[in-house]
């Protein structure tokens, strides 16, 4: 059986239900739908996302899930000492807001993993998503590709050579990949907590296969007013990857024009995507036959 595992806030879940129902739901064969999310009555804050609330509800109705699970945000928070997980400067220089939330997050990645393990269902394959998406395409690419031995995940957006917003694992790994709470803070006392750079270490260690996901599986953060993540607008426009060998380093032949004068890859680019760059469609020009999607430039 395959089981979808969401897990995180649902305070967007009105604005991406659509899109998870046609892309996920609709394309999946049958499987079940495990939820872990919190709700709390107290102001919610998060300055990285730009988000405010008086309180945030547990909106997972449109998930259909098999077995949900809603915990108390506050009581949540309360028994973590969110201090000790401090040694190192914070990555993302939100004063730990941020690192906190991400604690938080693996929290309730690791309590729906556990429900999942519990459930005494037989998995085929967990698939791991969060429902603050919205999915601008279909999941089944992804199925072909899936293997028993390695995670899906995908292959935009990569810091550390890793995207933790979703993944596909399998039935002999997929507690690997959920249940990585109890581990975030020895993990903290030797490096700075970061969230990608964490998975990817946590991947090697465990020598995990990753594969990358076609470059046509893409998706967008979605805030609790229903605006798209600003770093998630390039998504859907003409912004494209073209990959070619060494011996076209110099600009990509079209059937109606050429690129040229091609630039290095992203920085942050992993070596795994060698002989990718990052091109603007030229004005006028038809692109055909190589090998270039509507995806973004590559950021962590």
């Amino acid at each position: 059986m395959i089981v979808l595992a969401f897990w995180g806030l649902t305070r967007s879940t009105a604005h991406t239900a659509t899109s998870i129902q046609q892309h996920i739901f609709h394309e999946l064969p049958p499987h079940l739908v495990f939820v872990h999310t919190y709700s709390s009555s107290s102001a919610y804050d998060n300055a990285r996302a730009n988000e405010t609330a008086t309180a945030l509800s547990a909106d997972y109705a449109a998930l259909a899930p098999y077995r949900v699970e809603v915990d108390d945000l506050d009581e949540v928070k309360s028994k973590i000492a969110f201090g000790a997980y401090r040694t190192h400067p914070d990555p993302w220089e939100t004063e730990y807001q941020t690192v906190d939330h991400f604690i938080l997050a693996m929290y309730s990645k690791q309590r729906v993993t556990e429900m999942i393990r519990n459930s005494g269902v037989n998995v085929s394959m967990v698939i791991f998503l969060r429902p603050d998406m919205r999915y601008l395409s279909s999941v089944r690419s992804l199925l072909r590709i899936a293997a028993p031995n390695a995670w899906v995940i995908p292959s935009f957006h990569l810091y550390s050579g890793f995207n933790d917003r979703f993944c596909i694992a399998g039935p002999s790994n997929y507690l690997v990949y959920g249940c990585v709470f109890e581990l975030l803070l020895g993990y903290s006392r030797s490096k700075p907590l970061h969230s990608e750079t964490f998975y990817a270490d946590w991947a090697r260690a465990n020598r995990i296969r990753i594969l990358y996901a076609p470059p046509t599986f893409v998706f967008q953060r979605v805030r609790l007013n229903g605006e798209i993540d600003p770093r998630d607008l390039l998504l859907h426009e003409a912004v494209h990857h073209v990959r070619h060998d060494d011996t076209n380093t110099r600009h990509v032949n079209l059937d109606d024009g050429v690129v040229r004068h091609m630039h290095v890859r992203h920085p942050f680019a992993p070596r795994f995507y060698h002989g990718v760059y990052t091109v603007r469609k030229p004005t006028g020009v038809v692109l055909r036959n190589v090998g270039i999607v509507d995806v973004p430039t590559l950021h962590p």
